[in-house]
């Protein structure tokens, strides 16, 4: 089978198991007992958990998005990441999409399950791109990201940029709750 896999980030959590966020484009990819399959042609994104000593605790498909970030923080795991209409949802927690392309933040616990999800992002003809992810040591989760053109929206907080060719910057902090 043709394809291509890789990893977007990797993160350590306080007990020194390994989290690798990356994506593939095969039609199912293996790790150890989990096999994970694509639900489109475009490919997936997925989260897998390995014990300090490298084996295989878990592995999820997150849905069908693109570039992003993790971190943990004790034994959760966060992750920032781009997507377009496609994707509705991240492991069964909604997610809304106004622009072309948004974003989402989630929190996810060391079984693999979703604490909670937070869609951000911009006007229906903007572009915007998480890049980076940082939890502090009271759990709140910082991002930071560009965007082009329009708004950019955190829950009430409005970014604007009315320069149609140059990204603009945001930098965006969430409670341990989201």
């Amino acid at each position: 089978t043709s394809g291509s896999a890789g990893a977007i980030g990797i993160a350590v959590d306080a007990l020194g198991n390994l989290y690798i966020y990356g994506g593939y484009d095969y039609p199912s990819m293996a790790f150890g007992p989990w096999v994970l399959n694509t639900a489109n042609s475009l490919g997936e994104l997925f989260l897998a958990k390995f014990s300090p000593s490298g084996d295989i605790l878990w592995a999820k498909n997150i849905g069908d998005g693109g570039s992003g970030a993790i971190a943990c923080n004790g034994t959760d795991v966060y992750i920032t990441c781009q997507y377009d209409f496609t994707m509705q949802s991240f492991l069964g927690l909604p997610l809304d999409t106004t622009g072309q392309s948004d974003m989402f933040i989630a929190k996810i616990n060391g079984s693999g399950n979703a604490v909670w999800a937070k869609s951000y992002g911009g006007s229906s003809i903007g572009y915007d791109l998480p890049t980076s992810i940082s939890v502090t040591p009271s759990g709140e989760a910082v991002i930071s990201g560009t965007y082009v053109p329009g708004t950019c929206t955190f829950d009430t907080d409005v970014l604007s940029n009315n320069n149609l060719f140059n990204f603009a910057i945001f930098l965006a902090k969430y409670d341990p709750n989201g």
